[in-house]
């Protein structure tokens, strides 16, 4: 299936994450589509996220990615 055929947004799997349970992780670029899926899998999956993103227009940030 592509993602412009599904009903909602497209996700990570939480489950393709081994446990991060008090693991610290940063995700850089963590504003844009892949590192904010990577960032909600993460924190899904227990650990302390904090996300980096330069938030430049021409990139697409979007800080709706990460609510």
């Amino acid at each position: 299936m592509f993602p412009s055929e599904t009903t909602g947004p497209v996700r990570l799997d939480p489950a393709a994450l081994p446990d991060l349970t008090g693991a610290k992780v940063v995700v850089t670029g963590g504003l844009g589509f892949i590192g904010s899926n990577l960032a909600v899998a993460a924190s899904e999956k227990g650990a302390k996220v904090t996300v980096l993103d330069a938030c430049l227009p021409q990139y697409g940030f979007n800080f709706a990615n990460v609510e």
